[in-house]
């Protein structure tokens, strides 16, 4: 039982660090422009489906999926923002026209996967060896193993932007007081676009993580993966990316545990029931603390 517990454990922290990337993408997009990304699920799928194209349909290993996904979501990012943001942001009160446009989007980019990869559920063959990995009575799957080096990776990468960079520091102060940052004179739209790209490649990414992780995905499994989001940064502190990776860690154990003591079926229900207990005891998210 120790095992499996702690099997359990390991299971959830993987789950977990891909959860609190989605989170952290999603935060650095309403940190920076309070931009509600309502897409931002759809984006993770179709991550998701070009890691199938490259290593199905072009026969590559999976490790080439990583730069191609990058690239292409960078400038996916960039082509979302330049027609959509800057009109958002003229808006005084501008949330809930964001949360309307890019639900629309996601709508859109749901048809397209449907349209070129049909409603069908399609799962990644990797064909890695071994399949599994041992470590005693341990058994975790390589692809799990791959994925979790690969989010370990993207997190430091990402805390060393934030917290060891010009641009880390300035996408720091804009999300704390934007105003601010504009009467001093820094950038702050080159910062919000260049925020909303790369939080749109770390969707993507994540994209080829789930792929690695889950057992299959198909085009409408967005709106899951949005609600997960938006979960793991109320946890982990709304505007708060590094907070986010600790809320989605959070929030994979409990799921897990709860599959592993009490089923599939009352799993989500726990997960949410621990949202409510932490947004009553902790409204700033598990990084934010107590408010006063």
């Amino acid at each position: 039982m120790t095992e499996l517990l702690l099997q359990t454990i390991i299971n959830g922290i993987i789950v977990g660090a891909i959860y609190g990337i989605i989170g952290c993408s999603l935060s650095m997009i309403y940190g920076t422009m309070r931009i509600v990304n309502f897409a931002h699920g759809e984006i993770v799928v179709s991550g998701s489906y070009l890691t199938y194209v490259v290593v199905t349909v072009f026969a590559l290993p999976v490790f080439f999926a990583v730069p191609v996904v990058m690239v292409v979501f960078l400038a996916l990012g960039a082509l979302l923002y330049l027609p959509i943001v800057p009109r958002l942001l003229k808006n005084e009160d501008h949330e809930l026209p964001s949360f309307l446009a890019m639900y629309g989007v996601s709508l859109v980019v749901s048809s397209l996967l449907i349209i070129f990869f049909e409603a069908d559920t399609r799962s990644l063959d990797v064909g890695m060896t071994p399949a599994f990995v041992k470590l005693s009575s341990i058994v975790i799957p390589t692809t799990r193993l791959v994925a979790l080096g690969l989010g370990v990776v993207i997190i430091g990468l990402i805390w060393f932007v934030l917290y060891r960079t010009i641009y880390g520091k300035a996408l720091r102060a804009t999300i704390m007081n934007r105003q601010a940052i504009a009467v001093i004179g820094l950038p702050h739209k080159k910062v919000s676009m260049i925020a909303f790209s790369v939080a749109i490649m770390l969707a993507g990414l994540t994209g080829l993580l789930t792929a690695l992780v889950f057992p299959a995905f198909n085009p409408m499994g967005g709106m899951e993966i949005t609600l997960i989001a938006f979960v793991v940064i109320v946890i982990g502190g709304l505007a708060n990316p590094v907070g986010a990776i600790a809320g989605g860690i959070f929030f994979g154990v409990v799921e897990q545990l709860t599959v592993l003591y009490g089923g599939q079926s009352i799993a989500q229900i726990v997960s949410y029931l621990a949202l409510i207990l932490v947004v009553y005891l902790l409204p700033n998210g598990i990084l934010g603390g107590r408010s006063k």
